[in-house]
């Protein structure tokens, strides 16, 4: 996973579902039951090329505020799909504003002629959410295959404004080595105002060494959705890690002052650092 693409080989871009309409995205339904997967939609049968990137853009569909959202990508065959990334978590403020959107970019391999689809999770059942996907493929640098994540986990601050609480436990041990890390943090509970602070480490409870220290999402003035939703990090974990989090945040309101972290992590393949400058090799 070089830093920047080296040459032009395979250089590649493409939507799916086409637009340019907001109705040409594919709706993804919750299940019925709260904080359960619902069935997946196809965002497409047949991928066009090999990739080694994607986004995956998410808008409200339903008219539900204040909901938070578990999305899973997938691969493979209806009723046969295999799971690359899970649990990307949001929350979007206003649903039915299709401006109010979340972007999320993963370093993701899929190969060509690939069939891709989503399902989601919501706190509340039966909404929707409107979602595309772009993948693009360039010089020739090779994708991360998989990832593993753990989380959505709430994370509470504490009753102490602008302190460190107590860590929460994401990973129990990791199943494989992770050199990109994905750091999500939303809150559909949130008040005006409220700004968090969130570190990653590593280590035994109550032994906890500070990885990546305070990591910032905030509510603004007006309200809304908490923003950033999510951090990406070029980092080294070992397997089997413990990982844990904790954080800050100005609001001690209870109930409304945790935040919910989810970390989605990947292995960069190896690489021999001969491909320029910005290369790098990467121990798998």
């Amino acid at each position: 996973m070089a830093y920047y693409p080296q040459n032009a080989t395979g250089l590649n871009y493409i939507t799916y579902p086409a637009g340019p309409t907001v109705g040409s995205a594919t709706v993804v339904t919750a299940h019925a039951s709260i904080n359960t997967k619902g069935s997946y939609a196809e965002i497409t049968a047949s991928t066009g090329f090999t990739c080694n990137a994607v986004w995956i853009d998410c808008y409200g569909g339903s008219s539900t505020a204040g909901v938070e959202y578990q999305l899973d990508l997938a691969t493979g065959a209806g009723g046969a799909e295999v799971i690359k990334i899970q649990n990307m978590t949001l929350a979007l403020a206003t649903v039915t504003d299709a401006t109010e959107k979340d972007s999320r970019f993963f370093p993701l391999a899929i190969a060509a002629s690939t069939r891709v689809a989503a399902r989601v999770a919501a706190t509340t059942g039966g909404v929707n959410l409107r979602c595309g996907l772009s993948i693009a493929a360039a010089g020739g640098v090779a994708g991360i295959a998989t990832f593993v994540g753990a989380g959505p986990s709430s994370v509470d601050p504490g009753g102490s404004a602008n302190t460190k609480g107590s860590y929460t436990q994401l990973f129990s041990s990791t199943s494989a080595v992770i050199q990109w890390l994905h750091v999500g943090g939303v809150s559909a509970l949130s008040t005006v105002g409220s700004a968090w602070y969130v570190d990653v480490a590593t280590g035994a409870g109550g032994s906890e060494v500070v990885l990546i220290s305070d990591l910032h999402h905030a509510v603004g003035p007006t309200g809304g959705a908490v923003r950033p939703t999510w951090h990406h990090v070029l980092t080294y974990i070992a397997a089997s890690t413990r990982i844990a989090a904790r954080a800050s945040c100005d609001n001690t309101t209870v109930g409304s002052r945790p935040i919910d972290v989810t970390l989605i992590g990947g292995t960069a393949p190896s690489e021999s650092g001969s491909g320029g400058a910005f290369a790098a090799a990467y121990v798998g």
